[in-house]
């Protein structure tokens, strides 16, 4: 199977519409290169939502029990990470409410948020998007590393 073939296999897991009687097939075939598919998850971080995939379509008990468990596995981490950076949201939100600022949350901070997904495991997050206002930015900033966070940029305020 052909790198260009496990990725169109690995969208087709993820799409919501697909045909779970020809994914089955597929995975029944033989021809698929689940090492090339992971790797290919893996590389655009779907991973998680590989698995949650799959179990939505009822796919799992047609996976190797090895990968079955690999991916049950990164899909439990993604959603531990996933709640320590909601807790950390929590927290920062807090500290900056109490400077009267009123933090808007972008991209995957607002999605785990939002519950968009219905299980935080699903997304894969690594950072908290942020959004403050102009005039309140320097006193974000100087909260933030007074509570211990630091500055990628040093020299951001001069």
């Amino acid at each position: 199977m052909s790198r260009l073939d496990s990725f169109l296999f690995l969208c087709r897991c993820l799409a919501p519409n697909d045909a779970d009687s020809v994914l089955v097939t597929e995975i029944r075939s033989g021809r698929l290169s689940w090492e090339q598919v992971v790797a290919i998850a893996s590389g655009h971080l779907v991973t998680p939502i590989l698995y949650w995939s799959l179990e939505k379509k009822g796919l799992l008990g047609e996976l190797p029990e090895e990968l079955c468990s690999y991916l049950e596995a990164i899909f439990d981490l993604n959603r531990q990470r996933n709640q320590q950076i909601l807790d950390q949201l929590v927290e920062v939100a807090a500290l900056l409410n109490t400077l009267g600022v009123e933090i808007v949350l972008l991209k995957g901070a607002a999605s785990l948020a939002a519950d968009l997904y219905g299980d935080m495991g699903v997304r894969c997050l690594s950072d908290l998007d942020l959004l403050v206002p102009q005039d309140a930015l320097k006193d974000c900033v100087c909260a933030l590393e007074a509570d211990g966070y630091s500055s990628l940029d040093p020299k951001l305020f001069g």
